[in-house]
């Protein structure tokens, strides 16, 4: 399970959240490493055991990085690979930052996963706490809107949602996109913390 989106869209925050191991921005407790700039993740970083279930990878955003000029072309080369070497095993969460549209790095992104890769996928607002309500879901109209234009057939739209909002900050959406996964993914795939799984295997999380 990989996560995807621009460069600080809240990728590892997500990660940190799905698997019930939060971490502030200040710090970089939790399973992935969260700093409040764009370019923390400048490489693959797996989590997990592929013996015991799914892996869970955390991906470098696509986008503006404070990295060296050539280092953002390298993640890049890097994620499509791996992208398009692991098939229909592969499923990716999509990030989008609530606070802004789908940008043309995005649509990229899906386009190739559409076209090249041919990978399932669910797209994910992120940061959602930072909006007011009534902004919100004008914004989620504008984004469904946006996905309908690109007439993708490989998102996940589980019981017919076709965006997922989320904040890994107050893990408001987390319980419900747990949930989402469990039906896109094999049978024991994922292992949640106990009394979160929404139906899915307990267990510690992998």
């Amino acid at each position: 399970l990989a996560l995807a989106g621009r460069s600080n869209v809240g990728k590892s925050s997500l990660l940190n959240a799905l698997a019930g191991k939060r971490s502030p921005a200040s710090t970089t407790r939790g399973l992935a490493p969260v700093q409040n700039k764009p370019g923390v993740t400048r490489a693959l970083n797996f989590y997990g055991s592929e013996r015991r279930g799914a892996r869970l990878v955390d991906m470098p955003g696509y986008g503006f990085a404070f990295a060296p000029t050539d280092a953002p072309g390298a993640w890049q080369a890097a994620m499509r690979e791996y992208v398009q070497s692991r098939g229909s095993s592969l499923r990716v969460l999509v990030c989008i930052d609530a606070r802004q549209s789908l940008r043309a790095l995005d649509r990229d992104f899906l386009l190739m996963l559409e076209k090249e890769s041919r990978v399932p996928y669910l797209v994910v607002m992120t940061k959602c706490d930072l909006v007011k309500s009534e902004e919100l879901a004008k914004r989620y109209a504008l984004l469904e809107a946006d996905l309908r234009e690109l007439s993708l057939h490989r998102v996940c739209a589980p019981g017919g949602i076709a965006v997922h909002m989320v904040s890994s900050r107050t893990t408001a959406g987390i319980a419900e996109l747990r949930r989402a996964l469990t039906r896109e993914m094999p049978a024991g795939w994922l292992r949640f913390p106990s009394g979160e799984a929404g139906g899915a295997e307990t267990g510690a999380a992998e």
